[in-house]
C-alpha cells in the first residue's frame, strides 16, 4: 500500500472557532496514502499509543465533530476527483472530499442538481453523509443520506469496505451503512459514494415569500398546508426581542422552476437554463473577538434582514 504519510501539526477548529485543538494532519491526494496511514495507526493503537484517526472535510460544522486533538486527523479535500456522472441513472460518483459546490458546477451541465443542500455549499460529499445534513427541502427530499446508493468505506483494520443501504456482501443487513449516515466519522472514513441526483430543467428557483409579525403567525402559515407546494422553504426567526415581535419571520419558498416557466418569468435566462450562479463569498480572517456575536448585534442583524424581506 502508499508510502510513509508526511503529517503536519495543525491547530483545528470547527466552524464556530470554538475549542480548538492541534491534531497531526494528512492530506494527500492517494486514497492508498490514507489507508496505509489508518493501517499504522492502527497498530499504534492496539499498543497503547496515539488517538486513533478522524476524517475531516472543509471544517463547516459548528462544533469540534473534525477535530481529533494530539491524534490523526486526515484532511479529504485532496481527494476530490469526479470519478463518474452517469446521466442515465442520474447519479454521480466521487471522492469523498469533492465540495457540493464543485459537485453543481459539474452536474449542472447534465441537467442534474445536488439532491440535498445546505445553508452552504463549501462541504464535502464525506462530510455531507458523515453528518447526514439538511436542506432546505428537507421535509420534500429527506436529508443527504437518504440519497446515497453507495460508499465505500476505509474501517480501522485498513480494509475498505463497499456498503449500500439494502445490504451489501460486506454488509448484509446494511446496519454499517446506515451507521456510518450520520455517524460523524466513528465507523470509519468515507473514500467514494454514488448518490442519485436530481434531474432538472433549469438551476433558477420561482419563489414568493412571506413576513409574519408574531410566533402566532409564523406557526399559521407553517401549518396551513401551503408548504406542500413548495419543495424548499426557509425562514429567519426572531428569537430575541420581546412579544409580540417574539416569533415573526421572513419566510421564503420556492421550486426549481421548469424551462417553460423560465421562458414565462425571465425570457432572458431561457437560452442558459443550467447556467452555475452561485456567488462565492469572501472568508472573514480569525481577528473579530469572541463577543462580537451578541444579542445585540444578533438583534441588530435581524431587523436589517426583517425590515429588508418587508
Amino acid at each position: 500500500m502508499g508510502g510513509v504519510s508526511q503529517t503536519t501539526a495543525q491547530k483545528l477548529t470547527g466552524w464556530g472557532r470554538t475549542a480548538p485543538s492541534t491534531a497531526q494532519v494528512l492530506r494527500t491526494p492517494d486514497a492508498e496514502v490514507v489507508v496505509a496511514a489508518v493501517a499504522r495507526e492502527a497498530e499504534r493503537r492496539a499498543s497503547g499509543q496515539g488517538r486513533g484517526v478522524l476524517a475531516r472535510g472543509l471544517g463547516r460544522s459548528y462544533g469540534d465533530v473534525a477535530q481529533n486533538g494530539g491524534g490523526l486527523v486526515v484532511d479529504m479535500t485532496a481527494l476530490d476527483r469526479i470519478l463518474a456522472i452517469d446521466d442515465a441513472a442520474a447519479t454521480v460518483t466521487v471522492e469523498a472530499g469533492v465540495s457540493l459546490d464543485a459537485l453543481m458546477r459539474a452536474a449542472l451541465p447534465h441537467g442534474l442538481w445536488v439532491p440535498v443542500l445546505p445553508g452552504t455549499r463549501q462541504v464535502t460529499v464525506g462530510g455531507a453523509i458523515g453528518n447526514d445534513i439538511h436542506g432546505k427541502n428537507h421535509h420534500s427530499a429527506g436529508s443527504f443520506g437518504d440519497h446515497v446508493r453507495s460508499l465505500d468505506l476505509l474501517v480501522a483494520d485498513g480494509r475498505v469496505l463497499t456498503l449500500t443501504p439494502d445490504g451489501s456482501p460486506d454488509d448484509p443487513d446494511a446496519s454499517l451503512f446506515w451507521a456510518t449516515v450520520g455517524g460523524i466519522g466513528l465507523t470509519g472514513i468515507v473514500l467514494r459514494a454514488t448518490v442519485a441526483m436530481e434531474r432538472v430543467e433549469t438551476a433558477w428557483f420561482l419563489a414568493d415569500g412571506v413576513v409574519t409579525g408574531s410566533l402566532e403567525e409564523t406557526i399559521a402559515v407553517h401549518s396551513d398546508g401551503s408548504e406542500s407546494r413548495y419543495a424548499y422553504s426557509s425562514a429567519w426567526f426572531d428569537a430575541i426581542s420581546a412579544p409580540p415581535k417574539l416569533g415573526r419571520a421572513a419566510i421564503s419558498r420556492g421550486n426549481l422552476a421548469t424551462l417553460d416557466q423560465l421562458r414565462a418569468y425571465a425570457p432572458k435566462l431561457a437560452d442558459r437554463p443550467l447556467e452555475f450562479s452561485g456567488k462565492t463569498f469572501v472568508t472573514l480572517p480569525d481577528v473579530f473577538p469572541n463577543g462580537l456575536a451578541n444579542k445585540l448585534t444578533f438583534g441588530l442583524l435581524g431587523q436589517a434582514w426583517y425590515a429588508k424581506s418587508g
